[in-house]
């Protein structure tokens, strides 16, 4: 579901707000929820509220970073302590990021929900691999922002964007190797050998543990499996050639461990 439109004012457009005198009430706040999320997650953003005390109508937009999500579904879901007789989530872009809400009481009475309800909520699906922090906004396109009260005043709003942290594919793979395996080394820096030793906490069926230059190139590696517990690695200059700093990598399918060594 996609229009180009340039920012609406649809409330305005409603009889009972063209009637409304321009001044300002006491604040309301609207915010969107923070996630940490994942690769290829769904997760559901709710835009929740504050101090909405006899509110008659309001229109505002969210907006997405859309190569880092996308909507599931057409648009969003209406929160249960609201009803409503017209559609929405009419004005959306949904494929550029862009989701305008409407809603206003048929009836012209006031409705006040309870802090922290949630006025709508977006499904939205991960697409970026890389971890990242970004963040779910708010804007006044493609509709722009107002809120009328009962008293016939456009209120005044706070609006926070809900942050989203996505745990990529790297940060993920170095969680699981902290949680899968220590790594000690003494001494370090060196001159003519140390000793690293290396604490499983789980079996490693097929695991490779190379030796990595600043320059990328592997000076060393070894496939092999490795039992629960304390295993021990005995190195040598030889195995370095020159001083610099080395990488020790360790990693299996699920899971990728790093440790600095180095050699004066």
């Amino acid at each position: 579901m996609t229009k180009t439109i340039p920012p609406v004012r649809t409330l305005l457009a409603v009889p009972f707000l063209l009637l409304l005198p321009f001044c300002v009430s006491a604040q309301v706040a609207v915010y969107a929820t923070s996630h940490t999320v994942t690769p290829d997650e769904e997760f559901t953003v709710e835009i929740k509220v504050q101090n909405f005390d006899s509110v008659v109508g309001c229109q505002f937009s969210v907006n997405w970073d859309t190569k880092l999500f996308r909507i599931k579904g057409d648009s969003a879901v209406l929160g249960a302590e609201l009803t409503s007789s017209i559609e929405n989530f009419s004005y959306a872009q949904v494929d550029s990021g862009y989701l305008g809400f409407l809603w206003f009481d048929p009836a012209i009475q006031p409705v006040s929900l309870e802090d922290d309800a949630t006025l709508f909520s977006i499904e939205l699906e991960v697409v970026e691999e890389e971890s990242t922090i970004d963040s779910i906004r708010f804007s006044g396109f493609p509709v722009i922002v107002e809120f009328a009260n009962a008293e016939e005043e456009q209120l005044e709003v706070d609006f926070i964007s809900g942050a989203i942290s996505i745990e990529g594919i790297s940060d993920l793979l170095d969680r699981k190797g902290r949680e899968t395996v220590a790594i000690t080394c003494a001494p370090n820096p060196f001159e003519k050998q140390t000793q690293v030793s290396l604490d499983f906490k789980q079996r490693v069926d097929r695991g490779t543990l190379r030796i990595i230059n600043a320059q990328g190139q592997v000076v060393m590696q070894r496939e092999q499996s490795f039992d629960p517990g304390l295993h021990t690695l005995d190195l040598d200059r030889t195995v370095f050639g020159q001083s610099g700093n080395y990488y020790l990598e360790i990693k299996s399918t699920d899971f990728l461990v790093t440790y600095k060594l180095i050699v004066l």
